[in-house]
């Protein structure tokens, strides 16, 4: 793909049965925190539901009364941002006064529908587009060369899509639609469906606000142990980083999904959502000496955290062996342990949604007291530490103690969970930098609070509070660009 001579560091290479991927070619490698490449987004909308609060530009805040006065669907942070869109916007604004027309006959999502209008419109005027010698731009040629699995969406899904597409190229006039048919639309919403990125705000407190598509990062390919991380770097670009040193000849991967979950469940997401059977080396290390094994593991009430079960995920019928005693227990039962325990987190889940967190607070003790270490349960099992069912819920319980103010505990808490995921998840990753910043947080209101009298010890905690912002500033400076919010947010506590 031509787009890749935009990224000097980077090469495209085929393989017969991966597909495409992009390796590095620096011949002397590159180290962590390294930006393999900024890409500024071809297209991108705003969320719906935060239509009137996000920049449609730079997902900034808006300034309400910067909005765009005929369709009401954009709004802006300043005059320099509207004029930067004005050119396709001009295009699209028509089109989306009725947009909640179409989305009702067609059936078809509204964000996607807008998104594609979106792209559209982005083609027509690309002779428009800024360029900049450090960041890749794409074109709308280069979206066309991504990958999809549109006949894998379903006749339900292709059928509405169709049908708004036939609205869109209806409405928009024919400088816009341009050779272009209802199936190639079809076809761009399959690239979005497979392609797309939930890019988070510019803000304080970054949340998921835009759905933006990138053709260059869209040949990063997963791996459920990436090497790289992607992040919003502002005006609607993302930056791709080196997380740890990567050399000449190696893949860059990045992670589409949560990987700190069992093989099975990722396995799963994937292939229902992007539609591809993961062969990383993460899911083909044989499990019993796998990180899996610990995320995911059951261990031995007489042996402990060292008598783990190890048994295969395809077959069904040999029994799981402790590795200490060499103890049987069925592949079901290890199963039935691990569903009561993710059914009892599901449920303290619920409860903390519904803002009752003394009633989470309840249900998380009850399963640390049947499923953790030291817990009794008739199975004479219990869950490794490390499992990922267990430091969700050290993570929430954190949270529901610091809200009803136990919050030495919630310190406690905040501690063991960066002990229980440091064996399974890498340090530079955004969950191990979220998790030093929330010790950070509650060592300071417990400081606050005054909740340790002794002069000396205050004095620690100060250190330990420093501390622990100071790697949450290595952990994200190496994952996000400078500038990030989350980088700004830390590099504030630890001054």
């Amino acid at each position: 793909m031509s787009i890749v001579r935009s990224a000097p560091s980077l090469r495209l290479v085929t393989d017969a049965t991966k597909g495409r991927s992009l390796v590095i070619a620096s011949p002397d490698g590159v180290p962590a925190g390294a930006v393999l490449f900024s890409e500024k987004a071809y297209a991108g909308i705003v969320l719906s539901e935060f239509k009137g609060t996000i920049c449609n530009v730079c997902y900034k805040a808006a300034d309400p009364d910067i909005c765009c006065d005929d369709c009401s669907e954009v709004t802006y942070c300043s005059d320099e941002c509207q004029s930067l869109l004005q050119h396709v916007h001009d295009l699209e604004c028509p089109v989306l006064e009725d947009i909640d027309v179409m989305v009702k006959k067609s059936g078809t999502d509204r964000d996607l529908l807008r998104l594609l209008l979106r792209m559209l419109c982005t083609r027509a005027s690309e002779a428009g587009a800024t360029t900049s010698s450090h960041v890749v731009v794409s074109t709308f040629d280069h979206v066309r060369e991504m990958v999809h699995a549109t006949h894998l969406l379903g006749d339900a899904w292709n059928a509405s899509v169709a049908s708004g597409a036939a609205m869109l190229l209806t409405a928009l006039p024919s400088s816009v639609t341009a050779s272009l048919t209802v199936h190639d639309v079809v076809e761009l919403a399959g690239r979005v469906n497979e392609n797309s990125y939930s890019v988070d705000s510019w803000t304080g407190q970054p949340m998921v606000t835009a759905v933006c598509m990138f053709p260059l990062a869209g040949l990063v390919n997963h791996a459920c142990d990436p090497n790289c991380t992607w992040s919003n770097a502002g005006d609607s670009t993302i930056a791709v980083k080196a997380t740890r040193f990567i050399p000449c000849g190696e893949e860059i991967t990045l992670t589409y999904i949560d990987t700190n979950r069992s093989r099975d469940v990722r396995q799963r997401d994937l292939a229902a959502t992007k539609h591809f059977d993961c062969r990383c080396a993460r899911c083909t290390e044989p499990l019993a000496t796998s990180v899996d094994l610990r995320v995911d593991g059951v261990c031995c009430a007489s042996c402990g955290v060292d008598g783990l079960f190890v048994g295969s995920l395809d077959d069904q019928t040999t029994p799981w062996a402790c590795k200490g005693c060499s103890r049987p227990v069925s592949a079901d039962a290890i199963e039935q342990f691990k569903v009561e325990a993710a059914s009892l987190l599901a449920r303290a889940d619920a409860a903390y949604a519904k803002r009752q967190y003394k009633e989470t607070t309840d249900l998380l003790d009850d399963l640390r007291d049947h499923y953790d270490v030291h817990s009794t349960n008739a199975s004479d099992l219990f869950l490794h530490p490390s499992h990922y069912i267990l430091t969700k819920a050290l993570r929430v319980l954190a949270d529901c103690n610091t809200k009803i103010g136990n919050i030495e505990t919630a310190y406690a808490n905040r501690k063991e969970v960066i002990a229980r995921l440091t064996a399974v998840v890498p340090r530079y990753s955004f969950l191990m930098g979220n998790c030093y910043f929330d010790l950070g947080d509650i060592l300071t209101i417990c400081l606050k609070h005054d909740v340790w009298k002794d002069d000396v010890e205050v004095a620690a905690k100060r250190a330990e509070a420093d501390a622990a912002f100071a790697t949450c500033v290595d952990i994200r400076t190496i994952c996000f660009v400078e500038e990030h919010p989350l980088v700004v947010e830390a590099r504030k506590r630890l001054a």
